[in-house]
């Protein structure tokens, strides 16, 4: 065998193993996505608890303090964001917080399996510890990010993934909207 056909196989070889690399780093990075595209459609495409679900009464702490939403929170509307600190996109979407200003125009906690989001949170955005995830369990949450728009009698109104600040903007404004009362109609 000549040296140029030595080369041609030495560089197809490595073209080769390059091409693996790639291809397992892909491979890789994508799993995380191709899992949760497994769960939404084995759950029939429901990101988290159905509307009318009422909120657990659990404990949550802000701060090392106990909190309980029921009571704390009692006949508010409220914006439930939940976050995790080991989920790329969550840390993309508390960066993309930090830069806006000003949050909607109720009260809007983020609750977190860490205290690692707390620190860059904007001041809108009070933030919560699950400590052993029993609040998502109790509500079925199974992935994150999710928000979730509570009713003033604390059961759940929409459910939604985050994208952006203004997607919490989107679902303010589905609890502060004026509700149509059907009317019914009277014989006479």
């Amino acid at each position: 065998m000549t040296w140029p056909w030595i080369t041609v196989v030495c560089l197809l070889a490595f073209m080769v193993l390059a091409q693996a690399l790639t291809l397992t780093g892909l491979i890789t990075r994508t799993t995380a996505a191709l899992e949760q595209v497994e769960t939404l459609l084995t759950r029939n495409g429901a990101p988290g608890p159905a509307p009318g679900t009422p909120l657990p009464t659990l404990t949550l702490y802000h701060h090392e303090q106990p909190i309980r939403l029921d009571q704390r929170y009692a006949g508010q509307p409220l914006l439930l964001l939940f976050l995790s600190s080991g989920c790329p996109h969550c840390t993309r979407l508390v960066s993309a917080f930090a830069d806006t200003p000003a949050g909607p125009p109720i009260t809007v906690l983020a609750i977190s399996d860490t205290d690692d989001h707390a620190t860059t949170l904007p001041s809108w955005i009070t933030p919560l510890r699950d400590r052993e995830d029993t609040f998502l369990t109790a509500l079925g949450i199974d992935r994150v990010p999710l928000a979730l728009a509570i009713n003033p009698d604390h059961t759940v109104h929409t459910v939604q993934t985050p994208t952006t600040p203004a997607s919490l903007h989107t679902l303010a404004e589905a609890l502060t909207e004026p509700h149509e009362v059907p009317l019914t109609p009277v014989g006479l």
